[in-house]
């Protein structure tokens, strides 16, 4: 298990993404989060 913390410069906000992926980069996983949540969030409405 993999805990990557990363903190959004836009707004200071703190995310914290536990994953089983253990080779991809950090940076890469937190754009990968992002836009799952993106396209997540503008189909909930």
């Amino acid at each position: 298990m993999r805990r990557i913390t990363h903190i959004d410069p836009a707004d200071g906000s703190i995310y914290i993404y536990l994953t089983n992926e253990l080779e991809l980069p950090a940076y890469l996983l937190t754009i990968v989060f992002k836009k799952r949540w993106d396209i997540e969030w503008s189909g909930a409405t």
